[in-house]
Protein backbone atom coordinates (compact mmCIF):
# COMPACT_ATOMS: atom_id res chain seq x y z
CA UNK A 1 0.00 0.00 0.00
CA UNK A 2 2.60 2.02 1.17
CA UNK A 3 4.61 1.67 -2.20
CA UNK A 4 1.51 2.29 -4.14
CA UNK A 5 1.13 6.03 -2.76
CA UNK A 6 4.66 6.38 -3.25
CA UNK A 7 4.19 5.99 -7.06
CA UNK A 8 1.25 8.01 -7.11
CA UNK A 9 2.83 10.87 -5.71
CA UNK A 10 5.72 10.50 -8.13
CA UNK A 11 2.78 10.68 -10.66
CA UNK A 12 1.48 13.24 -9.17
CA UNK A 13 4.90 15.63 -9.66
CA UNK A 14 5.93 14.09 -13.00
CA UNK A 15 2.26 15.42 -14.28
CA UNK A 16 2.34 19.07 -12.38
CA UNK A 17 6.01 19.79 -13.41
CA UNK A 18 5.88 21.45 -17.08
CA UNK A 19 8.53 19.51 -17.78
CA UNK A 20 6.97 16.19 -16.76
CA UNK A 21 4.29 17.08 -18.80
CA UNK A 22 5.70 17.82 -21.97
CA UNK A 23 7.37 14.60 -21.68
CA UNK A 24 4.31 12.92 -21.10
CA UNK A 25 3.21 14.03 -24.26
CA UNK A 26 5.68 13.38 -26.30
CA UNK A 27 6.08 9.77 -25.08
CA UNK A 28 2.00 9.42 -26.05
CA UNK A 29 2.44 10.55 -29.36
CA UNK A 30 5.63 8.63 -29.89
CA UNK A 31 3.77 5.56 -28.48
CA UNK A 32 0.49 6.39 -30.49
CA UNK A 33 2.71 6.54 -34.20
CA UNK A 34 4.61 3.54 -33.14
CA UNK A 35 1.26 1.55 -32.27
CA UNK A 36 -0.69 2.51 -35.70
CA UNK A 37 2.55 1.31 -37.40
CA UNK A 38 3.11 -1.76 -35.40
CA UNK A 39 -0.65 -2.78 -36.32
CA UNK A 40 -0.56 -2.42 -39.95
CA UNK A 41 2.68 -3.98 -40.52
CA UNK A 42 1.50 -6.82 -37.98
CA UNK A 43 -1.93 -7.19 -39.67
CA UNK A 44 -0.32 -7.16 -42.89
CA UNK A 45 1.95 -10.03 -42.00
CA UNK A 46 -0.62 -12.29 -41.11
CA UNK A 47 -3.02 -11.29 -43.69
CA UNK A 48 -0.80 -11.89 -47.16
CA UNK A 49 1.01 -15.38 -45.00
CA UNK A 50 -3.14 -16.37 -45.39
CA UNK A 51 -3.61 -15.55 -49.11
CA UNK A 52 -0.45 -17.11 -49.80
CA UNK A 53 -2.11 -20.22 -48.30
CA UNK A 54 -5.32 -19.55 -50.25
CA UNK A 55 -3.29 -19.05 -53.30
CA UNK A 56 -1.10 -22.40 -52.74
CA UNK A 57 -4.23 -24.80 -52.40
CA UNK A 58 -5.86 -23.26 -55.55
CA UNK A 59 -2.56 -24.30 -57.35
CA UNK A 60 -3.07 -27.93 -55.61
CA UNK A 61 -6.39 -28.64 -57.12
CA UNK A 62 -5.54 -27.44 -60.44
CA UNK A 63 -2.51 -29.60 -60.43
CA UNK A 64 -5.12 -32.45 -59.53
CA UNK A 65 -7.08 -31.77 -63.05
CA UNK A 66 -4.21 -30.28 -65.26
CA UNK A 67 -3.18 -33.77 -67.20
CA UNK A 68 -7.26 -34.68 -68.19
CA UNK A 69 -8.03 -31.41 -69.24
CA UNK A 70 -4.94 -31.12 -71.34
CA UNK A 71 -5.92 -34.39 -72.78
CA UNK A 72 -9.63 -33.37 -73.55
CA UNK A 73 -8.23 -30.23 -75.34
CA UNK A 74 -5.72 -31.77 -77.07
CA UNK A 75 -8.13 -34.19 -78.26
CA UNK A 76 -10.80 -32.24 -78.89
CA UNK A 77 -12.98 -33.85 -76.56
CA UNK A 78 -15.80 -31.82 -74.90
CA UNK A 79 -16.96 -34.76 -72.55
CA UNK A 80 -13.77 -34.89 -71.16
CA UNK A 81 -13.19 -31.37 -70.68
CA UNK A 82 -16.97 -30.96 -69.11
CA UNK A 83 -15.84 -33.66 -66.93
CA UNK A 84 -13.17 -31.85 -65.62
CA UNK A 85 -15.01 -28.19 -65.23
CA UNK A 86 -17.82 -30.04 -63.04
CA UNK A 87 -14.89 -31.58 -60.79
CA UNK A 88 -13.60 -28.13 -60.13
CA UNK A 89 -17.24 -26.79 -59.58
CA UNK A 90 -18.03 -30.10 -57.43
CA UNK A 91 -15.54 -27.86 -55.03
CA UNK A 92 -17.23 -24.97 -53.40
CA UNK A 93 -14.75 -22.60 -53.15
CA UNK A 94 -14.26 -22.23 -57.21
CA UNK A 95 -17.22 -20.14 -58.57
CA UNK A 96 -16.82 -20.08 -62.45
CA UNK A 97 -14.32 -22.26 -64.90
CA UNK A 98 -13.16 -21.89 -68.79
CA UNK A 99 -11.10 -24.06 -70.58
CA UNK A 100 -9.77 -22.98 -74.10
CA UNK A 101 -7.64 -24.47 -76.62
CA UNK A 102 -5.24 -22.57 -79.05
CA UNK A 103 -7.69 -23.03 -81.47
CA UNK A 104 -10.50 -21.50 -80.21
CA UNK A 105 -12.42 -24.52 -78.61
CA UNK A 106 -13.81 -22.95 -75.56
CA UNK A 107 -16.20 -24.41 -72.39
CA UNK A 108 -16.97 -22.70 -69.35
CA UNK A 109 -19.77 -23.28 -66.94
CA UNK A 110 -20.19 -21.19 -63.81
CA UNK A 111 -21.16 -17.89 -62.71
CA UNK A 112 -18.72 -15.33 -63.74
CA UNK A 113 -18.27 -11.64 -61.59
CA UNK A 114 -17.68 -8.97 -64.27
CA UNK A 115 -14.15 -7.25 -63.37
CA UNK A 116 -13.10 -9.51 -61.42
CA UNK A 117 -9.48 -11.14 -61.56
CA UNK A 118 -9.04 -14.59 -62.70
CA UNK A 119 -6.60 -17.08 -61.72
CA UNK A 120 -4.87 -18.20 -65.04
CA UNK A 121 -3.10 -21.77 -65.71
CA UNK A 122 -1.53 -23.57 -68.84
CA UNK A 123 -2.43 -26.62 -70.43
CA UNK A 124 0.50 -28.39 -72.13
CA UNK A 125 0.68 -30.94 -74.84
CA UNK A 126 0.27 -34.70 -73.25
CA UNK A 127 3.01 -35.76 -76.35
CA UNK A 128 5.81 -33.33 -75.39
CA UNK A 129 4.83 -31.67 -72.30
CA UNK A 130 6.36 -28.43 -73.54
CA UNK A 131 4.05 -27.34 -75.86
CA UNK A 132 1.45 -24.57 -74.53
CA UNK A 133 -2.23 -26.02 -75.94
CA UNK A 134 -4.47 -24.16 -73.86
CA UNK A 135 -5.29 -22.62 -70.68
CA UNK A 136 -7.84 -22.96 -67.59
CA UNK A 137 -9.34 -19.58 -66.18
CA UNK A 138 -10.57 -19.99 -62.85
CA UNK A 139 -12.51 -17.81 -60.59
CA UNK A 140 -12.82 -18.60 -56.97
CA UNK A 141 -13.25 -17.83 -53.10
CA UNK A 142 -9.29 -17.52 -52.95
CA UNK A 143 -9.15 -14.90 -55.73
CA UNK A 144 -11.66 -12.61 -54.86
CA UNK A 145 -9.94 -12.72 -51.35
CA UNK A 146 -7.18 -12.32 -52.69
CA UNK A 147 -8.40 -9.40 -54.68
CA UNK A 148 -10.07 -7.70 -51.44
CA UNK A 149 -7.13 -8.42 -49.26
CA UNK A 150 -4.95 -6.35 -51.51
CA UNK A 151 -7.56 -3.83 -52.12
CA UNK A 152 -8.14 -3.67 -47.88
CA UNK A 153 -4.50 -3.45 -47.43
CA UNK A 154 -3.73 -0.45 -49.86
CA UNK A 155 -6.85 1.11 -48.26
CA UNK A 156 -6.03 0.70 -45.30
CA UNK A 157 -1.69 1.65 -45.81
CA UNK A 158 -3.57 4.94 -47.13
CA UNK A 159 -5.47 5.90 -44.69
CA UNK A 160 -3.01 4.64 -42.08
CA UNK A 161 -0.55 7.40 -44.13
CA UNK A 162 -2.92 10.17 -44.55
CA UNK A 163 -3.53 9.73 -40.62
CA UNK A 164 -0.03 9.82 -39.76
CA UNK A 165 0.24 12.90 -41.80
CA UNK A 166 -2.63 14.71 -40.38
CA UNK A 167 -0.79 13.56 -37.05
CA UNK A 168 2.22 14.95 -37.92
CA UNK A 169 0.80 18.16 -38.77
CA UNK A 170 -0.91 18.54 -35.62
CA UNK A 171 2.38 17.22 -33.90
CA UNK A 172 4.10 20.29 -36.02
CA UNK A 173 1.92 22.78 -35.13
CA UNK A 174 2.22 21.96 -31.70
CA UNK A 175 5.51 22.17 -31.22
CA UNK A 176 5.76 25.17 -33.74
CA UNK A 177 3.73 27.25 -31.04
CA UNK A 178 5.14 25.42 -28.19
CA UNK A 179 8.78 25.34 -28.74
CA UNK A 180 10.21 26.48 -32.27
CA UNK A 181 8.31 29.81 -32.73
CA UNK A 182 9.23 31.21 -28.86
CA UNK A 183 12.74 29.72 -29.24
CA UNK A 184 12.92 31.81 -32.48
CA UNK A 185 11.47 35.09 -31.11
CA UNK A 186 13.65 33.98 -27.95
CA UNK A 187 16.98 34.22 -30.89
CA UNK A 188 15.81 37.03 -32.04
CA UNK A 189 15.52 39.18 -29.15
CA UNK A 190 18.71 38.24 -27.63
CA UNK A 191 20.09 39.30 -31.15
CA UNK A 192 18.65 42.43 -30.50
CA UNK A 193 19.85 42.74 -26.90
CA UNK A 194 23.36 41.80 -27.68
CA UNK A 195 23.24 44.53 -30.63
CA UNK A 196 22.18 47.33 -27.53
CA UNK A 197 18.96 47.52 -27.51
CA UNK A 198 17.18 47.58 -25.00
CA UNK A 199 14.58 44.54 -25.13
CA UNK A 200 13.18 42.52 -22.37
CA UNK A 201 11.37 39.45 -23.16
CA UNK A 202 7.63 39.22 -22.97
CA UNK A 203 5.86 35.78 -21.79
CA UNK A 204 2.44 35.37 -22.84
CA UNK A 205 -0.24 33.79 -21.10
CA UNK A 206 0.36 30.41 -23.30
CA UNK A 207 4.06 30.08 -21.69
CA UNK A 208 4.05 31.83 -18.39
CA UNK A 209 4.15 28.25 -16.63
CA UNK A 210 6.49 26.03 -19.08
CA UNK A 211 10.46 26.27 -19.86
CA UNK A 212 9.99 28.97 -22.02
CA UNK A 213 8.09 31.23 -19.94
CA UNK A 214 10.84 30.31 -16.94
CA UNK A 215 13.81 31.07 -19.39
CA UNK A 216 12.61 33.77 -20.38
CA UNK A 217 11.71 34.89 -16.87
CA UNK A 218 15.38 34.00 -15.92
CA UNK A 219 16.43 36.17 -19.06
CA UNK A 220 15.00 39.11 -18.13
CA UNK A 221 16.43 38.64 -14.08
CA UNK A 222 20.22 38.13 -15.82
CA UNK A 223 19.40 41.42 -18.10
CA UNK A 224 18.34 43.51 -15.05
CA UNK A 225 21.19 42.26 -12.95
CA UNK A 226 23.46 43.01 -15.73
CA UNK A 227 22.08 46.46 -16.15
CA UNK A 228 22.17 47.72 -12.84
CA UNK A 229 26.05 46.02 -12.87
CA UNK A 230 26.41 47.67 -15.81
CA UNK A 231 25.12 51.11 -14.60
CA UNK A 232 26.73 51.09 -11.73
CA UNK A 233 30.25 50.67 -13.42
CA UNK A 234 29.41 53.31 -15.54
CA UNK A 235 29.03 55.30 -12.65
CA UNK A 236 32.08 54.09 -10.71
CA UNK A 237 33.68 54.87 -14.44
CA UNK A 238 33.00 58.24 -13.88
CA UNK A 239 33.05 58.90 -10.39
CA UNK A 240 35.12 60.54 -8.01
CA UNK A 241 35.22 57.24 -5.28
CA UNK A 242 36.38 59.36 -2.49
CA UNK A 243 34.18 62.68 -2.79
CA UNK A 244 31.15 61.28 -5.30
CA UNK A 245 31.61 63.98 -7.70
CA UNK A 246 31.99 63.60 -11.93
CA UNK A 247 35.73 63.21 -12.47
CA UNK A 248 37.87 64.97 -14.99
CA UNK A 249 36.34 62.35 -18.06
CA UNK A 250 32.80 62.53 -16.83
CA UNK A 251 32.94 66.44 -16.69
CA UNK A 252 34.42 66.95 -20.04
CA UNK A 253 31.76 64.47 -21.64
CA UNK A 254 29.35 66.28 -19.86
CA UNK A 255 30.43 69.92 -20.49
CA UNK A 256 30.85 69.37 -24.63
CA UNK A 257 26.62 68.33 -24.44
CA UNK A 258 26.86 72.20 -22.75
CA UNK A 259 29.01 73.54 -24.96
CA UNK A 260 26.78 72.04 -27.93
CA UNK A 261 23.42 73.88 -26.30
CA UNK A 262 25.73 77.20 -25.73
CA UNK A 263 26.60 77.17 -29.35
CA UNK A 264 23.11 76.40 -30.71
CA UNK A 265 21.18 78.68 -28.37
CA UNK A 266 23.83 81.21 -28.58
CA UNK A 267 24.31 81.94 -24.38
CA UNK A 268 27.11 81.82 -22.55
CA UNK A 269 28.58 80.17 -20.08
CA UNK A 270 31.37 80.10 -17.27
CA UNK A 271 34.10 77.84 -15.90
CA UNK A 272 35.10 78.05 -12.41
CA UNK A 273 38.71 76.58 -11.51
CA UNK A 274 38.87 76.08 -7.51
CA UNK A 275 42.22 74.88 -5.56
CA UNK A 276 42.58 74.53 -1.89
CA UNK A 277 45.21 76.51 -0.58
CA UNK A 278 48.27 75.07 0.87
CA UNK A 279 47.08 71.61 0.33
CA UNK A 280 49.88 69.68 0.65
CA UNK A 281 51.06 71.41 3.99
CA UNK A 282 47.68 69.91 5.34
CA UNK A 283 48.37 66.36 4.13
CA UNK A 284 52.15 67.20 5.46
CA UNK A 285 50.90 67.96 8.98
CA UNK A 286 47.58 66.28 9.40
CA UNK A 287 48.38 63.51 6.82
CA UNK A 288 46.36 62.04 4.35
CA UNK A 289 43.13 60.88 5.95
CA UNK A 290 42.65 64.42 7.43
CA UNK A 291 43.30 65.83 3.79
CA UNK A 292 40.86 63.52 2.39
CA UNK A 293 38.03 64.85 5.39
CA UNK A 294 39.15 68.30 3.35
CA UNK A 295 38.19 67.29 0.10
CA UNK A 296 34.81 65.55 1.15
CA UNK A 297 34.11 68.73 2.91
CA UNK A 298 34.67 71.12 -0.02
CA UNK A 299 32.65 68.70 -2.62
CA UNK A 300 29.73 68.30 -0.39
CA UNK A 301 29.80 72.15 0.50
CA UNK A 302 30.15 72.78 -3.43
CA UNK A 303 27.08 70.35 -4.28
CA UNK A 304 24.90 72.51 -1.73
CA UNK A 305 26.07 76.03 -3.09
CA UNK A 306 25.81 75.13 -6.91
CA UNK A 307 22.68 75.21 -9.06
CA UNK A 308 20.75 72.02 -10.42
CA UNK A 309 22.29 72.54 -13.89
CA UNK A 310 25.58 73.05 -13.04
CA UNK A 311 28.04 70.38 -13.22
CA UNK A 312 30.67 69.68 -10.52
CA UNK A 313 34.07 68.05 -10.74
CA UNK A 314 37.01 66.71 -8.92
CA UNK A 315 39.73 67.51 -11.93
CA UNK A 316 42.31 65.79 -9.62
CA UNK A 317 44.57 66.21 -6.23
CA UNK A 318 42.97 69.65 -4.62
CA UNK A 319 41.19 71.08 -7.60
CA UNK A 320 37.83 71.62 -8.77
CA UNK A 321 35.74 72.64 -11.61
CA UNK A 322 32.27 73.79 -12.21
CA UNK A 323 30.50 74.77 -15.64
CA UNK A 324 27.88 77.22 -15.35
CA UNK A 325 25.37 77.10 -18.35
CA UNK A 326 23.52 80.48 -19.35
CA UNK A 327 25.94 82.30 -16.61
CA UNK A 328 28.04 85.39 -17.21
CA UNK A 329 31.51 85.40 -15.48
CA UNK A 330 30.42 88.31 -12.93
CA UNK A 331 27.27 85.97 -12.15
CA UNK A 332 29.48 82.73 -11.87
CA UNK A 333 31.86 85.23 -9.63
CA UNK A 334 29.55 85.97 -7.12
CA UNK A 335 28.61 81.81 -6.91
CA UNK A 336 32.83 81.61 -6.57
CA UNK A 337 32.33 84.32 -3.81
CA UNK A 338 29.96 82.85 -1.60
CA UNK A 339 31.84 79.45 -1.94
CA UNK A 340 35.29 81.34 -0.89
CA UNK A 341 33.72 82.85 2.15
CA UNK A 342 31.76 79.40 2.93
CA UNK A 343 34.84 77.36 2.84
CA UNK A 344 37.10 80.19 4.78
CA UNK A 345 34.05 79.68 8.08
CA UNK A 346 34.61 75.13 7.70
CA UNK A 347 36.38 74.15 10.88
CA UNK A 348 37.67 70.38 10.26
CA UNK A 349 38.25 68.01 12.66
CA UNK A 350 41.92 66.90 13.22
CA UNK A 351 43.19 65.30 16.25
CA UNK A 352 42.48 67.45 19.03
CA UNK A 353 41.73 71.02 17.20
CA UNK A 354 40.14 71.96 14.05
CA UNK A 355 41.82 73.43 10.83
CA UNK A 356 40.47 76.18 8.95
CA UNK A 357 41.17 75.71 4.92
CA UNK A 358 40.75 78.65 2.08
CA UNK A 359 40.45 78.01 -1.81
CA UNK A 360 41.45 79.92 -4.78
CA UNK A 361 38.71 80.40 -8.04
CA UNK A 362 39.98 81.39 -11.19
CA UNK A 363 36.88 82.02 -13.73
CA UNK A 364 36.20 82.84 -17.22
CA UNK A 365 32.99 83.54 -19.63
CA UNK A 366 33.35 81.25 -22.93
CA UNK A 367 31.69 81.54 -26.06
CA UNK A 368 31.08 78.71 -27.73
CA UNK A 369 30.54 80.07 -30.94
CA UNK A 370 34.85 81.32 -30.76
CA UNK A 371 36.48 78.33 -28.91
CA UNK A 372 36.07 75.03 -26.88
CA UNK A 373 35.77 74.14 -23.14
CA UNK A 374 39.75 72.90 -23.79
CA UNK A 375 40.33 76.00 -24.55
CA UNK A 376 38.76 77.61 -22.17
CA UNK A 377 39.92 75.27 -19.71
CA UNK A 378 43.29 76.54 -20.14
CA UNK A 379 42.34 80.34 -19.35
CA UNK A 380 40.41 79.04 -16.25
CA UNK A 381 43.56 78.33 -15.29
CA UNK A 382 45.54 80.86 -16.17
CA UNK A 383 42.74 83.26 -13.75
CA UNK A 384 43.68 80.74 -11.07
CA UNK A 385 47.29 80.98 -11.25
CA UNK A 386 46.73 85.18 -11.02
CA UNK A 387 44.51 84.22 -7.93
CA UNK A 388 47.63 82.26 -6.48
CA UNK A 389 49.98 85.08 -7.45
CA UNK A 390 47.63 87.89 -5.52
CA UNK A 391 47.89 86.05 -1.99
CA UNK A 392 45.38 83.23 -2.69
CA UNK A 393 41.64 83.00 -0.90
CA UNK A 394 40.68 85.10 -3.48
CA UNK A 395 38.69 85.05 -6.60
CA UNK A 396 39.86 86.11 -10.12
CA UNK A 397 37.95 86.79 -13.54
CA UNK A 398 39.64 86.30 -16.78
CA UNK A 399 40.58 89.28 -18.33
CA UNK A 400 40.45 88.99 -22.24
CA UNK A 401 42.34 92.34 -22.60
CA UNK A 402 44.77 92.15 -19.74
CA UNK A 403 45.44 88.32 -19.17
CA UNK A 404 47.43 86.41 -22.29
CA UNK A 405 46.45 82.80 -22.84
Amino acid sequence: MASSNSKSKTLKKLVSNPLGRNIATWVSLGLIIFSMFAGWFTYSLVFYAELEKSESFEKQLVQTVQIQAAVGVFANNKTIVKDVIQGLLANPNIQWVRISSNDDFIEEQGKLIENSKLSRYALYSPVDNTEIIGEIHLLSEYTLINQEAKKYAFNLAGFLIIQTLILAIVLLTFVHFKLTSPITQLSLKMSSIEAGNDVRLEVDEIHKNDEIGLLCQSANQFLETAEKAIKKANKLARTDPLTKLNNRRAFFELAQSIEHQAKRYKWPYSLVLIDIDYFKKINDTYGHDIGDNVLVTIAETITVFIREVDIAARMGGEEFMIIMPETSATAAAILADRLRIQFSGLKIQADNSSISVTASFGIVDCDAEKEGISYYSILADKALYLAKENGRNRVEVYQHDIIQP
